[in-house]
């Protein structure tokens, strides 16, 4: 098994992740108003600790909510790599520098 590194957080599981689309960064949607209407989310008021598990899965109708306002949203990956190479590189730079 090898170890990950996802936006700074390690993970111990390896999946294959095939991304080509994104929203730009910034130009996403907010989880935390959505979450009183999840499924995935049974305790609302425990989100946030429930997104820290390595993998967490959304049913269906969450992942159709969820998908049905992103879409609108993405662009090719190749328009919207750079922004968040950028911010990536910007945070270890701020976190070398500590």
């Amino acid at each position: 098994m090898q170890r990950i590194e996802i936006a700074g957080r390690e993970y111990d599981v390896v999946v294959r992740l095939d991304l080509h689309a994104a929203c730009p960064l910034g130009e996403d949607i907010t989880l935390a108003p959505r979450v009183a209407q999840m499924h995935s989310f049974p305790e609302p008021g425990a989100w946030s600790a429930r997104m820290r598990k390595p993998l967490m899965q959304l049913d269906a109708r969450d992942a159709r909510a969820l998908r049905h306002e992103l879409e609108p949203l993405l662009r090719p990956l190749d328009e919207t790599i750079d922004g968040y190479r950028t911010a990536a590189a910007r945070r270890r730079r701020r976190r070398t520098a500590a």
